[in-house]
């Protein structure tokens, strides 16, 4: 999906809420959004509003600190306005390249490559509602469970993903993924 919010627009959420009912998707383009997630020198009000949608959906910025913009009018510096976000199901399979080429525009090109076949989900992923975490439960588990990490690094690694992943479905609830489309 292409999306522009024009200059000095703050970005709105909620009018891209429907792109929750999506499981795999790719947005393109001019956000006109500034945040330090994607390598802005400062943050602005759209900035954000998409860092929310992004936690919000499971999404991922593909963006490096490239910048994708050269302002022709004012300071003429370079920013980073052009974003690639995508679905985390399928970001393992994209990559994105940004080229030195203009062609007219004060934007640069952007070539977002699909590696491969991306799977289908056989189950249905859960959505964390971070709305309605039990954070203090989160914590004392967490620690309790933490505590013992030692120097072999496998190991460690292996208590560590484990003792969070549980302490999370202890304390955060879930909700089921649903093919079900609401009218918007």
């Amino acid at each position: 999906m292409n999306v522009y919010n024009p200059l000095r627009n703050i970005l709105n959420i909620l009018d891209l809420g429907f792109l929750s009912r999506f499981r795999r998707i790719i947005l393109l383009r001019g956000f006109n959004s500034h945040h330090t997630m994607w390598g802005s020198r400062s943050i602005n009000p759209s900035g954000r509003s998409l860092v929310s949608l992004i936690k919000t959906n499971d999404y991922v910025v593909l963006n490096t600190s490239v910048s994708t913009h050269f302002a022709l009018v004012g300071p003429y510096v370079w920013n980073i306005l052009d974003l690639t976000v995508v679905s985390s199901s399928i970001a393992s399979h994209c990559s994105v390249s940004i080229t030195d080429e203009f062609l007219g525009s004060d934007h640069a090109i952007i070539h977002v490559t699909v590696h491969g076949v991306v799977p289908a989900n056989t189950e249905p992923l859960p959505k964390w509602n971070f709305s309605r975490a039990n954070c203090t439960k989160f914590h004392h588990l967490c620690s309790s469970s933490l505590n013992c990490i030692g120097l072999n690094l496998e190991h460690s690694y292996q208590l560590f993903e484990t003792s969070i992943l549980d302490a999370a479905r202890a304390a955060i609830p879930q909700t089921k993924y649903t093919d079900k489309i609401s009218v918007p």
